[in-house]
């Protein structure tokens, strides 16, 4: 919560080190480095810090989405969609964040509608996640359902969306769609 700032993320990161030096087989400190070093951009040492998670604990859902998602980014998509789906099969009530990066990963493997479904499930569970908003609006942009990805764009707008994330990665993504 808070702001980010990249000094923040190295601080928590720094303490995941430090929770793994005390505890090396604590699967939550490789869980939480996943989303960190993802989130930062370092996708090669995402999937490594999630292949330990899914290593230390093997039916635990979010390890596997989490490894999933960092896979998508590293560009090993077919790998990604098998442990998505396994994740999503070991989480009858799969949060929000859960839904969102299948939907990612749905995405990147063509399945577009159900792309929009895990979206949909997302937002109908977290109705202000804006990042399943977002995504969502793609994926009915690209599936050529402009009228509903352009109703997203005028909600994310009153939602006060406006910042840099949504006009190049959202919009632009839509405008190209849209033409």
């Amino acid at each position: 919560s808070g702001p980010r700032r990249p000094e923040l993320l190295a601080s928590a990161i720094g303490r995941l080190d430090r929770a793994m030096q005390l505890d090396p087989r604590l699967s939550a400190s490789h869980l939480g480095l996943t989303f960190l070093l993802q989130y930062q951009g370092r996708h090669a040492d995402a999937v490594t810090a999630g292949r330990r998670c899914l290593e230390l604990a093997p039916s635990d859902a979010e390890c596997r989405m989490f490894l999933a998602f960092a896979l998508v980014f590293n560009g090993q998509v077919d790998e990604a969609a098998g442990l998505a789906e396994r994740a999503m099969a070991l989480s009858p009530l799969a949060p929000g964040y859960m839904h969102t990066q299948h939907g990612v990963v749905l995405w990147a493997t063509g399945k577009l509608d159900e792309a929009v479904q895990a979206q949909q499930r997302c937002l109908q569970q977290t109705p202000r996640f804006v990042v399943c908003r977002i995504r969502r609006m793609l994926a009915l942009a690209e599936l050529g359902r402009i009228d509903e990805a352009q109703a997203d764009l005028a909600m994310l707008r009153a939602a006060g969306v406006g910042d840099r994330l949504l006009e190049t990665q959202a919009f632009g993504a839509f405008a190209a769609s849209a033409a």
